[in-house]
């Protein structure tokens, strides 16, 4: 495993000065920016290599990725925000924190509001309670990715996925 950064929380907000970001525009009609909220994965599902790569699941405080979404918003003007992160719900607290944040500057601020996209672990459905749908709604959440390796239950158990199709 490659070495690792213990707290993520200590990266700085990205400096976007020195690039021209006038041409990053090919992932989407709209201008977006990448945002790094955690690294690894709380799974250990058996086909894949993300634990390997980065090592024990590590994220940064809902607060604080809040607050360079906000900073990039209101500096370069980027409304939209791609994660990089294996998935963005790997922790709930911080997940929620960082939606409260957000649904409330777009609020707030409707004709600035900040839309977000990356990669949604499916937990079973005790886990995941229904205010948490209207806030990934309210914090702009959109075109989120949910790994679906199998319709099947056996197959999901066997592949160490811990989920089942019915959470899905």
């Amino acid at each position: 495993t490659p070495a690792q950064l213990n707290n993520i929380d200590d990266l700085p907000i990205p400096d976007y000065s020195f690039y021209d970001l006038d041409k990053y525009d090919y992932l989407s009609e709209q201008k977006e920016v990448f945002i790094v909220g955690s690294r690894g994965c709380v799974r250990n599902c058996d086909f894949c290599d993300i634990r390997h790569q980065f090592g024990r699941y590590k994220f940064r405080s809902g607060i604080d990725v809040a607050n360079e979404m906000i900073h990039t918003a209101e500096t370069l003007g980027f409304k939209r925000f791609q994660f990089t992160d294996s998935l963005v719900n790997g922790s709930l607290k911080s997940f929620e924190e960082f939606m409260i944040v957000i649904a409330e500057y777009n609020n707030k601020n409707p004709e600035k509001k900040l839309q977000w996209s990356g990669q949604y672990i499916c937990r079973p459905e005790k886990q995941q309670k229904e205010r948490v749908y209207k806030l990934i709604a309210e914090s702009g959440g959109e075109g989120l990715s949910i790994g679906a390796e199998s319709g099947s239950n056996h197959v999901l158990e066997h592949m160490n996925k811990k989920t089942t199709v019915e959470s899905l």
